[in-house]
């Protein structure tokens, strides 16, 4: 517990000396920014498959942006339904190319979030387009129902944008789901509906009054 502790300070120290280094932190407005769980909806598990479920990925997309030069995101999940195994920058994330201070991800399968994020460095411009990936994370399923993966707004160690100015990037935070729900085989599902069928004719038969 206490590595976890001490893991987590350290990311968000370093994230905060990067941007809060030679910047007057103020607000920009953008122009429809939006950060979004892709897919936004997803359901995993097969017929006749044990749980847990083999590996999936989400990405973490950003669309409409301009000037981007530092990101956090924390996630959260419901732990008793997902875990998560894996996060990283993949080959075309958003600051592909470019000088950066990257961190390794703090993930909590106990509490169910993730805290990670990415800077550029030096006196550059952020990088500013029309989509790009900022992470992808994978989960498995360890539990059949539902889970909304969401962005954690307010906070310590909150999701956010910054730019090139140390100002914070407005944006439009959009969830998403995952429902786990492995399926009966087949042939045990026809034979669970036959028996069912045959119990209610059943006792159709023997609700009938007798005539006389």
């Amino acid at each position: 517990m206490k590595n976890f502790k001490a893991r987590e300070a350290a990311f968000l120290g370093i994230l905060t000396f990067i941007f809060l280094t030679g910047f007057a932190i103020g607000q920009v407005n953008a122009r429809g920014t939006q950060l979004s769980i892709i897919p936004a909806t997803l359901t995993v598990g097969a017929e006749g498959q044990p749980l847990p479920t083999e590996p999936f990925t989400i990405n973490i997309t950003l669309t409409d942006f301009e000037d981007v030069y530092t990101w956090q995101i924390r996630i959260l999940f419901n732990p008793s339904i997902l875990k998560c195994t894996a996060a990283w920058y993949p080959a075309d994330h958003i600051f592909t190319g470019k000088t950066t201070a990257p961190v390794q991800p703090v993930i909590d399968n106990t509490a169910g979030s993730i805290l990670f994020g990415n800077s550029l460095v030096g006196e550059v411009p952020g990088v500013s387009g029309s989509k790009a990936t900022l992470c992808q994370i994978n989960f498995t399923g360890v539990a059949v129902g539902s889970s909304q993966i969401t962005f954690q707004l307010t906070g310590t160690g909150r999701t956010l944008l910054l730019d090139s100015n140390g100002g914070f990037i407005e944006f439009t935070a959009n969830p998403g789901e995952v429902t786990v729900v492995p399926e009966f085989p087949s042939i045990l599902m026809l034979t669970i509906l036959l028996a069912t069928s045959t119990g209610l004719l059943l006792s159709k038969k023997f609700a009938k009054k007798p005539k006389y």
